[in-house]
């Protein structure tokens, strides 16, 4: 069954044009100005930075007029200017500096608009990876949502770093890192009548749950990413690969060059993988988007790392609207094609230092219980000799190559 309809409802109306996506240039910022300028009773902002002039004078300038603004950062941006003028003008900015995993970050970029009002109508979600730096132009994406159910998720998971639903936070109730629990009755959603998925790291372990539903792909998988380094994700990705799917994506150049990056190990793989060539701003690739089968689309704060999926505040929401999914579509192909790709992707050459030693020993299909050591597509040990959902499976034995096993 093609990944689509795992996800779509089996009556789907048309898509409508209440979700606004915009990518740099759109002028990102000015649109979250706008964001904030709109706000009549209540701001909840969550962001790992956000040093832009104008969008502190918005989150002011709402304060002043009797708008509730509560803002959480990361413990490292104290000190920063812009949360000195925050503070000067009366708003409460909060940060995980309290947290117990201090090394971790919260990671966070989204914002809650008017939910405390008692107008459903006005409430709406901000959220993926814009960071709102001054003098910062990087390859980005956001999205507005207006869905009160999303909202009072994100806002769940705000009042839980928050420590309260008050004005104020509360210290010894404020939840950051490895002390937050899951607080979502449900992780999907309906938006425009379509299924929606949101999950937060680490108690939802994000990237694992995007390697779970890309191990799901059925024709295609295409990204753009700033950072990738979970090897479980990359173990998927060839995996897709050697079942014949189309894959490929855009990595940002600085991800590429760290030495745990998956680049090269793809690129061995004879995978597109290419390197950015942003003509623009500070020419980086910020963005963290997947795409899988061109009907779902994966975004949101987390880079594809072991810290974005055990350790710090992230976000990752699922989208199945195909007005959405093909916007980001055409932002990914963008990125890829100024890379120097080509559409459809071409298979690299094989590299001078091809692998000495195939992976998967054999791909089989069974029903029957699984023995031994195994892994599911996130990475995750399977407790062995119970039934089994269906999925992909690798089993591991020493000096063997790893056995890739489907569960129909």
């Amino acid at each position: 069954m093609h990944l689509c309809f795992l996800f779509l409802l089996a009556i789907i109306p048309e898509s409508s044009d209440t979700i606004k996506v915009w990518f740099a240039q759109d002028s990102i910022g000015l649109r979250l100005v706008e964001f904030f300028n709109a706000a009549a009773s209540s701001i909840d902002y969550c962001c790992y930075n956000s040093s832009r002039v104008d969008v502190t004078l918005a989150l002011i300038n709402a304060h002043n007029r009797g708008v509730r603004v509560r803002v959480i950062t990361d413990d490292s941006r104290l000190n920063n200017t812009w949360v000195a003028y925050l503070r000067s003008a009366g708003i409460t900015v909060w940060s995980d500096s309290a947290s117990s995993g201090r090394s971790a970050y919260m990671h966070n970029k989204f914002a809650i608009r008017d939910f405390i009002d008692e107008d459903p109508t006005n409430d709406v979600v901000w959220v993926a990876s814009y960071n709102a730096n001054q003098n910062e132009l990087s390859a980005d994406c956001a999205l507005e949502i207006p869905s009160t159910a999303l909202c009072a998720a994100y806002l769940a998971e705000f009042n839980q770093m928050w420590g309260s639903a008050g004005a104020n936070p509360v210290p010894e109730s404020a939840r950051f890192h490895n002390a937050k629990q899951d607080r979502l009755a449900s992780h999907q959603f309906l938006i425009n009548g379509y299924p929606a998925y949101l999950y937060f790291s680490p108690q939802n372990r994000v990237v694992d749950t995007i390697a779970a539903i890309a191990g799901r792909a059925r024709s295609e998988l295409f990204f753009a990413i700033n950072s990738f380094t979970y090897d479980p994700l990359g173990d998927t990705l060839i995996a897709l690969w050697n079942r014949g799917l189309t894959i490929a994506g855009t990595i940002d150049k600085a991800g590429a060059n760290d030495p745990a990056s998956e680049y090269p190990r793809l690129r061995q793989w004879h995978i597109p993988i290419l390197i950015d060539s942003i003509p623009f701003g500070n020419g980086v690739l910020h963005e963290k988007i997947m795409l899988i089968d061109s009907c779902l689309i994966i975004t949101g704060s987390a880079n594809w790392s072991q810290n974005a999926n055990l350790s710090n505040d992230e976000n990752t929401l699922l989208l199945t609207d195909p007005a959405v999914t093909e916007r980001f579509r055409n932002e990914i192909l963008t990125r890829y094609l100024e890379a120097s790709g080509t559409y459809p992707p071409a298979v690299f050459e094989p590299p001078v230092s091809p692998p000495t030693q195939k992976i998967f020993s054999s791909i089989s299909r069974t029903r029957s219980l699984l023995k031994g050591v195994y892994f599911d597509a996130a990475g995750r040990k399977v407790v062995t000799g119970k039934p089994v959902s269906s999925g992909v499976f690798f089993k591991t034995e020493k000096d063997k190559p790893i056995q890739l096993i489907i569960v129909k």
